[in-house]
């Protein structure tokens, strides 16, 4: 596994589905020592997530990662 991947909420810093704050969301990924990739959306919108995963997804793609693997 080379990341963690959640969506943050700027308004609230908190974790989109979950509520999780975004601190805490860091000191989890430093624990267990795995780079953590934040999703950052704003509107809420399901327009917004997608665009705002695709940037990321890309990013990721470019390493050469071609496989995710989606929990909840």
């Amino acid at each position: 596994m080379k990341y963690l991947l959640t969506t943050v909420n700027d308004k609230f810093k908190r974790i989109s589905m979950h509520g999780v704050r975004e601190a805490l969301l860091e000191t989890q990924a430093e624990s267990i020592g795995i780079p953590l990739l934040k999703v950052r959306v704003s509107e809420g919108t399901n327009d917004e997530y997608e665009k705002q995963m695709e940037k990321v997804l890309l990013k990721a793609k470019l390493e050469g990662i071609n496989n995710v693997i989606y929990c909840l």
